[in-house]
């Protein structure tokens, strides 16, 4: 079969010719003890919520009220807080339920505002959580709203915290602010707003220098159009950089690095400089417009060569990912198609 057929699907036909060998008495009792068998296993098992996007009020308000005496057991939830017309689902659950076992947490909503409150009370009780990721796709409100509260909490959680991941961009200058990100964790994803090359690398800089004890990073970084009211003059140095002042970072082995905007191919060696131990290097960069610029330097493999070797000299792994928007040409999906068929007959 092709198609997996969930149990509670089987046609009658089957139960009947089973049923066919059996009793009364054999049927009755059999059901019984197989309800509380049942009944058993589902107060003992781990569970992992998850509410998807394309998930209907009835379906939400269904599992919440299974719920209701099994809240104890979910050891890991992933929650859109906005399906179908409906949202605020996860201060919904929220609200009904204490997740007091929680360890794997993944929100995921267009911006996280202030209805969002009873959320970030509940967060701050979990000493359980070892993972914690949270997505906002309108991040821009962030900087004045929420992003005050749920950025000191994703950071300053329990001492079981582990892994975070903060995909909204406000969350840099907040965390400028601390002296150190807390020795528990060894798991950081965040993204950071560029304005421009200079403070691309002085943005990373400034971060990095907090990951003491941070074995994965991973840094995106995209462009500050979103938030041209705020001086980062003010937050950031403007001496150059000088590579014996730089902070060492010997714990980092993994560091993920996207970029979103301009870029210098240069100031990844200073980046580097502070990770000696490195061991697998992923950079990724988009070049979404024809006219802007970046440094040629990219596409140079003996350039890069000599940059790893001098700046990362443990390193086993290097990925590349470069991607050059152009203009469109006339029929240019068809001679795709064309040299990918082309490619594949040989």
């Amino acid at each position: 079969m092709d198609k997996n057929t969930k149990f509670e699907y089987l046609p009658n036909e089957i139960f009947f010719e089973i049923f066919d060998h059996l009793d009364a008495f054999e049927i009755f009792t059999g059901f019984t003890l197989l309800n509380k068998r049942m009944s058993s296993i589902l107060q003992l098992i781990p569970l992992h919520l998850v509410i998807s996007s394309n998930y209907s009020r009835r379906q939400v308000n269904f599992i919440s009220s299974h719920l209701t005496f099994h809240a104890q057991q979910v050891i890991s939830i992933q929650i859109y807080d906005k399906i179908c017309a409906y949202s605020s689902i996860m201060n919904l659950l929220f609200y009904r339920h204490n997740f007091i076992n929680l360890k794997s947490c993944t929100l995921i909503a267009n911006t996280f505002s202030t209805q969002h409150e009873n959320v970030i009370k509940r967060i701050k009780t979990l000493n359980k959580l070892v993972t914690s990721t949270n997505h906002a796709s309108k991040s821009y409100g962030l900087y004045e709203t929420d992003e005050q509260t749920l950025t000191p909490t994703m950071l300053m959680q329990q001492l079981s915290i582990r892994s975070i991941e903060l995909n909204y961009i406000s969350t840099y200058w907040k965390i400028l602010n601390y002296i150190s990100i807390p020795s528990n964790l060894v798991s950081f994803k965040l993204c950071i707003s560029g304005f421009g090359l200079k403070t691309s690398v002085y943005s990373i800089l400034s971060f990095v220098r907090l990951c003491h004890t941070i074995r994965y990073l991973s840094i995106t970084v995209s462009n500050g159009n979103q938030f041209a009211n705020i001086d980062i003059d003010l937050l950031l140095p403007r001496d150059p950089i000088n590579e014996d002042n730089l902070v060492i970072l010997p714990h980092i082995k993994y560091f993920n690095l996207d970029i979103l905007s301009t870029w210098k191919s240069l100031s990844i060696g200073s980046i580097l400089i502070c990770m000696p131990n490195l061991m697998h290097f992923y950079f990724h960069i988009v070049i979404q417009k024809t006219n802007c610029p970046f440094s040629r330097n990219l596409l140079y493999a003996d350039k890069w060569r000599t940059m790893l070797e001098y700046n990362a000299p443990h390193l086993s792994k290097f990925e590349f990912d470069i991607r050059i928007y152009t203009k469109k040409y006339v029929n240019w999906n068809i001679i795709i198609d064309r040299w990918i068929c082309n490619n594949q007959s040989r």
